[in-house]
């Protein structure tokens, strides 16, 4: 699981973690295509908008750059209609 810090924050003014499971790692900027979806994340429907990504971009001649991952922006009490979800992968430019 990872969590993403506002755009502006520098890592001094990122708070320390209480639990020392917990780590803040930089990671550099990166560009990413993504299809959002609304719902469960059911392994269906995420392999469905993931093969609809990788279709677009093959269709558009832009070559992925990584593995594709899953971003989950809700907890899981959220009813699914409210859930919003965007599978991503880098792209190369």
């Amino acid at each position: 699981m990872s969590f993403v810090m506002p755009a502006g924050k520098t890592p001094e003014e990122v708070p320390e973690p209480l639990d020392s499971k917990v780590r803040i790692v930089p990671v550099p900027e990166r560009e990413a295509a993504v299809i959002t979806f609304k719902g469960k994340t059911r392994e269906e429907e995420v392999k469905e908008v993931e093969t609809r990504l990788l279709k677009g971009l093959r269709d558009a001649g832009i070559e992925p750059a990584g593995e594709v991952f899953l971003m989950r922006y809700n907890p899981p009490w959220t009813p699914g209609f409210l859930r919003h979800n965007e599978v991503g992968v880098e792209v190369k430019r």
